[in-house]
């Protein structure tokens, strides 16, 4: 029997007391570590966790992870409060099971009206 690997996608938004912006790659460490410490290198491994978009500028975000492990990274999400010694609160913004639904609401997110196109995914 083939089994189907149903996804999550995850928009969310980090609030830090300092101006500038968090690099992407100490959010995917931070995010890794605190799920990695909570739950495990095999369950880890298992969640699927991927990071399809990131705007360095407005600290959105968007994750893609299995739907079994949904519930395990918004802990870990919540659970994260420093990122490279900067104070920060992770927020999931919305949770959806279709990659274009989510896309459309991390877009709208973007005050500016250029960006509000369908992101391109990071290189």
């Amino acid at each position: 029997m083939v089994t189907v690997k149903r996804e999550r996608f995850i928009v969310f938004k980090i609030f830090s007391n300092q101006a500038e912006s968090i690099p992407l790659s100490h959010i995917r460490y931070s995010l890794w570590n605190k799920f990695q410490t909570l739950y495990g290198l095999e369950n880890t491994a298992k969640s699927g966790m991927y990071f399809v978009e990131y705007n360095e500028n407005f600290n959105l975000g968007l994750i893609r992870c299995d739907h079994k492990a949904l519930e395990n990274i918004l802990t870990s999400m919540s659970l994260i409060s420093k990122i490279s010694n900067v104070h920060v609160i992770v927020v999931p913004l919305f949770i959806s099971g279709l990659l274009n639904k989510a896309k459309k609401h991390y877009g709208s997110l973007i005050p500016n009206s250029k960006d509000r196109a369908i992101p391109q995914p990071l290189q």
